[in-house]
């Protein structure tokens, strides 16, 4: 009967091991779709930890942004470790802040996205520039931004060449 009984217990808390492995497993599972959903959330709202506020001198109040899912779902970033890579990266950013800016946000945030995207030597060659007019919303645009851009990467040769 003791051996019964011990066999018995061994067996319910082999049960219930398995029982809280399962658990186990399954809220894992759960946590890692949750993380997922919410880095999708903050990919689609451009909240980054390294993006400054500038709802402070925002043209627009926050409140009455556009909140729709964004279009253009492609990770953009220029290092300029390859300039002949520009050209497609700076098509592409202006695409990006065409079809998805309303999303973004006001023309201050979209400067700020667009920043954003540059990496290294290219995010320091800028960075003089958004530290100059980062509150100067009149001076602080996307037009502005391009063109800064354009004159520190951009082939000046580059119409010569595709004529």
């Amino acid at each position: 009967m003791e051996e019964q009984l011990s066999t018995f217990l061994r067996t319910q808390e082999a049960l219930i091991a398995n029982m809280i492995k399962q658990q186990q497993d399954s809220l894992t599972a759960q946590m890692k779709q949750l993380e997922q959903t919410l880095q999708d959330r903050i990919d689609d709202h451009h909240i980054a930890n390294d993006t400054p506020a500038t709802t402070a001198y925002s043209a627009q109040p926050a409140a009455e942004h556009a909140h729709g899912r964004q279009k253009m779902k492609m990770k953009l970033e220029y290092d300029h470790s390859n300039p002949a890579l520009f050209p497609a990266f700076d098509s592409q950013l202006e695409a990006k802040l065409r079809i998805d800016g309303p999303v973004i946000g006001t023309e201050v945030e979209q400067v700020w996205f667009g920043f954003g995207c540059l990496k290294g030597i290219a995010s320091a060659r800028v960075h003089p520039w958004v530290k100059a007019f980062q509150n100067d919303v009149t001076r602080f645009t996307k037009v502005n931004f391009f063109n800064q851009m354009r004159r520190a990467f951009a082939d000046p040769e580059a119409q010569n060449k595709a004529l």
